[in-house]
Order: C-alpha cells, then sequence, then structure tokens
C-alpha cells in the first residue's frame, strides 16, 4: 500500500529501482493492477504494481532506452560497469521501432513482406518467396505445398534469413489454456538475458489463448534459442513469426 513518486510515464523498472536496487537489478517482468505487463510498460496514477524476480537476471543496456528517473538510469549503469568492468557510454536513439523487413532478404526494392499462415516458416526452415504484382512477398517453407503449385500472377523468388538483424521481431505463440502460463513464458525468456518489450496476449477460447511477444534481437542465433526455449513450455501448442 505504500505510494511511491516517479516522473511521468515511468515504467516497472523504474518503480523496482525506486524500491530496491536490486529488486530492480533481478527484475524480470511485472503485474500492474494484477496484469502481466512487460517491463516497458508505462505506469499510471493509482497503478498497483507487483515486480517479478529472478536470482540469475541481470539489469540490461536495453533499460536505458526507457527508463525514465535519474535513479534507474544511475544504477543500471553502475550495476553494467561491475558485471563488464567496461564503461557504458550515452548514445541518442534515433528509432526505437526498427524495420522488421531485415529478418529476410530479397531483390526487391520497397517489398511488403508477410510470413505464410499455411506454413509458418522458422529461422531454421528453408525458404522461398512468392510475389504478386504488388510487391507483396509471402515466405514460404521451401517444400511447402504453395510453392509447388504457384498460382496465377505470382512467381517464385529467392529468398534468405539474414544471420545479423538488430531488430525487433513479433513472436506469436498459442497455447493451451491454463493459469499462469504467461508468467512461465515471460520467465523463460528472461532467463535467456532478453527483454520482452511488449506483450499481448488474449484468450482464443476456452482452450487455447494467444500471446505476440515483442524482443529486440541482434542475429538470427538468438531467435533460433528463444524459439526453441518457448516450444518447450509445457502446454505450448506452436510458436510463429510475424511480419
Amino acid at each position: 500500500g505504500k505510494i511511491i513518486e516517479l516522473p511521468k510515464d515511468s515504467t516497472p523498472v523504474d518503480f523496482a529501482y525506486s524500491v530496491h536496487s536490486d529488486i530492480g537489478d533481478k527484475s524480470t517482468g511485472a503485474r500492474v493492477n494484477e496484469k502481466f505487463v512487460s517491463l516497458r510498460y508505462e505506469l499510471h496514477n493509482n497503478d498497483i504494481v507487483e515486480i517479478i524476480t529472478k536470482k540469475s537476471q541481470k539489469p540490461s543496456r536495453d533499460w536505458l532506452k526507457f527508463v525514465k528517473s535519474d535513479k534507474a538510469r544511475q544504477k543500471i549503469r553502475q550495476s553494467i560497469r561491475e558485471l563488464t568492468k567496461l564503461p557504458v557510454q550515452r548514445k541518442k536513439i534515433v528509432d526505437e521501432n526498427l524495420s522488421k523487413g531485415s529478418l529476410i532478404s530479397l531483390d526487391m526494392e520497397d517489398a511488403i513482406i508477410k510470413i505464410a499462415k499455411c506454413c509458418s516458416p522458422l529461422p531454421d526452415d528453408g525458404i522461398k518467396g512468392l510475389s504478386t504484382r504488388s510487391k507483396r512477398v509471402i515466405i514460404h517453407k521451401e517444400n511447402c505445398d504453395s510453392i509447388k503449385n504457384i498460382g496465377q500472377n505470382k512467381k517464385k523468388i529467392d529468398v534468405y534469413w539474414n544471420e545479423n538483424i538488430n531488430n525487433i521481431i513479433d513472436l506469436k505463440i498459442i497455447n493451451n489454456e491454463r493459469v499462469g502460463f504467461l508468467a512461465d513464458l515471460l520467465n523463460t525468456i528472461a532467463s535467456t538475458g532478453k527483454s520482452v518489450l511488449k506483450t499481448r496476449a488474449r484468450t482464443v477460447d476456452e482452450n487455447f489463448g494467444e500471446s505476440i511477444i515483442s524482443i529486440e534481437f541482434s542475429n538470427l542465433k538468438d531467435i533460433k534459442d528463444v524459439i526453441k526455449r518457448i516450444e518447450k513450455i509445457a502446454d505450448v501448442k506452436s510458436v510463429s513469426l510475424v511480419l
């Protein structure tokens, strides 16, 4: 019931560091008004905040992009210096809404890239693109029936995964509906060292739930690792990319 004053648009990370630096350093997620939110969530007056921590968690440089309080910034930089023994440089964030298109490369300018729902290719899969006259390119597994049976006004083009990314990628998870699934999902991702920037979760019906999570990745290997971890969570039915 304690009231804590924070700057406008502060996040759960700001809140955690205002309580104690150890809580801030070990933050993996939060619940606001009894609903799970990402660490990037913007808090409002009268919110009731619960911080989820994990002993193995370490502060992330990414947190410096969205925290609002001087105390949080200072403690994050201090903790990172102690962990890496390297100074943390200030840098201007030019654009946090990084293009998702660079996850996949192809020889076509201004193409609109979408992942095929029929086969939902993942980074370990061989892929091919089907393009239309409107410069829309749908990415399929190379052995998908849609690639083998090309319809009119479409053509097959070569596409490939980029190894180096540095982009925000959305993953969609379908799961058997159960209490605690989202907490398990967020904790599993936190155990990889990645921070969830945004979470959208909903109940599809009485049996299934859907979560879309946004994570910033620097390379394809990290995406593969996170997907493999998620697939091992109990009650996960499928994991797919959202472009």
